[in-house]
């Protein structure tokens, strides 16, 4: 009897580290584009500066890259509500 109550209590604490590591290897997917594309935003503009044969405005560069990553924070934050909502709720 006290066996099973604490096998039970062993595959309860198994899934749960298991869902725990599910929701961190989603967090780090979700930081890891977010970083990815921000930077690569930055890249992108910094090239088309360069490209265009201007000065490159670093206070613009500065600008645009924060707007993108604040889009991309309200963005992680809404997949993160649709996608794992239990997270949220606790």
């Amino acid at each position: 009897m006290i066996h099973d109550i604490s096998e039970t209590r062993a595959q309860e604490q198994s899934r749960e580290t298991r869902a725990k590591d599910g929701d961190k290897s989603f967090q780090v997917a979700l930081w890891s584009v977010w970083t990815l594309i921000v930077v690569g935003f930055a890249l992108f503009e910094w090239q088309a500066q360069l490209a265009s044969e201007r000065g490159v405005s670093v206070v613009g560069l500065i600008i645009h890259t924060l707007l993108v990553g604040l889009v991309g924070l309200v963005i992680i934050t809404w997949a993160e509500l649709r996608l794992d909502p239990r997270r949220f709720s606790e």
